[in-house]
């Protein structure tokens, strides 16, 4: 941290280090604050203009064009062309935030879906072999639960967790391919989270794909409003940089996990038990 800056942004109070050089919309976003940019970042709008209150932040030929010279005196930059370069404190307007809290879901319809979730698990409780009955492992399983593909990792593993666990347990099976081996009967304990990927928001609902009931929802921004309001403007963005889209795809993986961490949290069961994920977005959001 020895090389990284403090920028503090008032009124929140939010603080986060930064690399020399990082633009003040990325010091934002790192903080969960995001700013208008329906220019995409090309400092053309000026929507997205802070005042520095404390440090040295040099103004950007593209804030001569859109800010005003009292302005620009005053101490008002362009935060998706301002450069870090020492430690600052940045007053954000309220104009200069992005806010969609009133687009946010934040409830559903209460139906039960019909669900076809592609995951299947299924409790077994198996006779050990006898002199009698000198089936292998494999015969056993596959005759309590099903014709199933066993790939070579499970089983390796079959045979030590039958015999450690008195030969029962619960098979994880995903389009007729074994996946996993559970300890006990976890036969309905199975999740999965329909997500909503938005342009502005992201929304994801918990299933219980046994009963087909939304067990939890969560929602949120979608942090990629700081590389620009609308698709048009991301799109460009990652013509003009091509190493924006990956910047982009993992700005919304770290949103959705969050969300997912929220889900389970507030349904109170392990992350483990989710066993699928679907995300619905328009094309470019894909």
């Amino acid at each position: 941290m020895s090389n990284e800056l403090k920028v503090t942004f008032q009124p929140s109070g939010r603080s986060v280090y930064v690399l020399p050089g990082t633009l003040l919309l990325e010091a934002a976003g790192r903080v969960g604050i995001a700013l208008q940019t329906p220019c995409g970042g090309k400092g053309t709008c000026g929507k997205c203009k802070v005042r520095i209150a404390q440090g040295d932040c040099a103004p950007s030929p593209s804030g001569n064009d859109v800010l005003s010279a009292l302005q620009i005196s005053e101490g008002f930059r362009l935060a998706c062309q301002a450069h870090i370069e020492t430690p600052l404190v940045v007053e954000i307007p309220a104009e200069s935030l992005f806010d969609a809290s009133g687009q946010i879901l934040t409830g559903d319809t209460g139906e039960i879906a019909d669900l076809k979730p592609v995951v299947r698990k299924e409790h077994f409780a198996l006779a050990p072999p006898t002199s009698e009955d000198a089936r292998s492992d494999v015969t056993r399983i596959t005759d309590a639960v099903g014709d199933i593909e066993i790939p070579h990792d499970l089983l390796q593993k079959l045979p030590g967790f039958l015999r450690a666990n008195s030969w029962t347990g619960t098979a994880v099976i995903v389009n007729g391919r074994l996946t996993g081996l559970e300890v006990g009967n976890t036969s309905q304990e199975a999740y999965g989270v329909a997500v909503d990927l938005g342009t502005t928001t992201i929304v994801a609902t918990l299933f219980d794909l046994a009963t087909g009931e939304a067990s939890a929802l969560a929602s949120s921004m979608n942090p990629q409003v700081g590389f620009g309001d609308d698709v048009i403007a991301r799109i460009s963005r990652i013509l003009e940089n091509h190493g924006a889209l990956a910047e982009l795809q993992q700005s919304a993986l770290k949103a959705l996990n969050g969300l997912i961490q929220t889900l389970t949290e507030e349904a109170r069961i392990p992350a483990r038990h989710i066993y699928e994920i679907v995300v619905a977005g328009n094309s470019t959001m894909q």
